[in-house]
Order: C-alpha cells, then structure tokens, then sequence
C-alpha cells in the first residue's frame, strides 16, 4: 500500500516538474512567459512598481518598487540581490535608468526631481535643470538612456524630451506641436528616439537630430489600435513593442508601424495583466513587463515558429 502511494506521489511530482511554461501563441510567434517576481519573504512584496531597467554591463535587473521607496536588484537569472532606497532619500521613485558606469538615474515622481546615485562614489545629488526654460515648471517621468550615455527626460508640463550628455549638461529638448503629451522613451542601438502620445495614440519615432522620421497609431479598440498606451519597447529585430494599459495587452508592430500582433489579456494568472504600465526589452530579447495592477513583474521570450 505504502509503496503505491508513494508511486503515485512520484508520478505527481514527475507531471508538476514537466507542466510547460505559459505559452502565448500569436500567429507565427510564441510569448514565452519564463518568470515572474512579487518580491519575496526577505524583502516582502512589491508595492505598485513603475519602472525597471536592465543594465546589460552588469547584468542585473533593477526595478523601481514605488510604493516601498526602494529600488530592487535581481541577476540575469532573476535570483533576487539586493535593495536599496539611497540611504532613505528614495521617496516614490518611478523612472529608472543606469549607464555604463554604474550610476543610476532616478525620477521622484512626488519631488519633480530627478537623483543621480551613484554607488562606487557613495554620492547622491539631483539633476541640475537651471540650464533648461522652466516653461510651465519641469515634471520629470520617464527616463531613457543611450549607448554613449547620454540621458533622455520626459517633461510631462511641457510635453518635451530634455537631453543630457554623459556629463549631465543640457544638450537640447525635443517637442512636437500638438502634441498632448509624452508618454515613456527608449532609445534604440542607431540612436533613434520612440516615444508616444497616451491621450492620441500615436507612436512617434524621432532621428538622432530629433527629427520626426515616422508616426503611426490611433485609438480605437479594434486590432492594432490603441486604447490607452502608457510604454513602448523596441527589440533587436527592431518590432515595437507598445504596452495598452486598458486592453491589458501588449500591440506589435514592425518599423513601418504596420500591426503584427499582440498578446495576453486581462487576469490574474502567469502570462496575464491586470493594468500593465511599463515594458522593457534587452539586448537578448528578453520582454520585462511591469504588471502593475498584479503587483509583479513578468518575463517574457520571443520565440518564432519560423525558425
């Protein structure tokens, strides 16, 4: 009796062991969903994250856990290192970039500031915009950084992109008329600048100059339109990643803006969102979606069935 019992727990364990990954089928791709993180016992839960970053250099995941005033890092493995929230500076922390140097660039979404931390020189200061029109005050968001380390700024008050160099000075913005405000920035490895319009649904693309070399996108509900955009990736293959907080879905689109196509949908599970707010993607095509309304964030693989 002991001995059957204990084969069919044997079989049990054998069958949990093998249950395959989430897998999201989307016409000739696959979405592997190969992990989630909420925190753990050590540190607790995460408390409405924002933002992350990976700094490719390093190695390393860094999330911006905004309601715990803290950043969390992570290895490529996604085993949990370590936190910190600046030796208690860290208030509402939700843009988030590091350069190749190590240092971190954090926006405090409550202070309207944006903190330079860095960890070898043991020093924190914040972004000096005194070279920068105030305009109608400066509201730093979201933050992007590029392969020469110069820092992008979105100023929500004024709906421009500021631009630094590697030393901090001001370099110049970028606006655009009627524009009713930027939401999220990535920088792409030939210096191309995408960004978008939440309110419009419009996905713009800018050249190294800022120039607007392309724009596409509208709102709507049907396939490939956006509902409520709020971030935007692009992959080694140069596919476009846009996150629509409302659909609870992730659009695809390749550099013509044409829809490819898109992935989840709304709930609770691994592989699912509840009000996703923010996506990054690394050099190896690995997909780091904030799940916000889950309090986690999930990773995601791209594999073609082409291949």
């Amino acid at each position: 009796m002991v001995n059957k019992v204990c084969m069919k727990i044997s079989v049990i364990i054998i069958l949990f062991l093998f249950i395959p990954l989430t897998t999201i089928t989307a016409e000739d791709n696959k979405i592997l969903n190969i992990g989630v993180l909420t925190g753990n016992e050590l540190i607790g839960n995460f408390n409405q994250p924002a933002s992350l970053f990976f700094n490719e250099e390093k190695g390393r995941l860094y999330v911006a856990d905004t309601g715990n005033n803290r950043l969390v890092s992570f290895d490529s493995d996604l085993n949990y290192l370590a936190e910190s929230n600046a030796d208690g500076r860290l208030e509402f922390p939700t843009g988030l970039v590091s350069d190749s140097k190590g240092r971190f660039f954090v926006v405090e979404g409550l202070k309207r500031k944006v903190l330079l931390i860095d960890m070898k020189a043991k020093s924190i200061k914040e972004i000096d915009f005194s070279g920068v029109s105030r305009g109608k005050g400066i509201y730093p968001d979201m933050l992007a950084i590029d392969s020469k380390d110069n820092l992008y700024v979105i100023d929500k008050a004024n709906s421009r992109i500021l631009v630094f160099d590697a030393t901090l000075r001001y370099k110049k913005k970028i606006t655009v008329k009627g524009i009713t405000g930027f939401a999220d920035i990535k920088v792409d490895k030939k210096g191309n600048i995408y960004t978008l319009d939440t309110l419009k649904g419009v996905v713009y693309i800018f050249n190294k100059k800022g120039e607007i070399i392309h724009k596409f996108g509208r709102r709507g509900e049907g396939k490939g339109e956006f509902y409520f955009p709020t971030s935007i990736a692009v992959d080694q293959k140069g596919l476009i990643y846009v996150v629509d907080q409302h659909k609870d879905k992730i659009l695809v689109f390749n550099r013509k803006g044409e829809f490819q196509f898109d992935f989840s949908q709304k709930g609770w599970k691994e592989g699912k969102f509840r009000y996703p707010s923010y996506i990054f993607i690394d050099r190896s095509n690995r997909i780091y979606v904030v799940d916000r309304g889950n309090n986690r964030i999930q990773v995601f693989k791209e594999v073609s069935s082409k291949q």
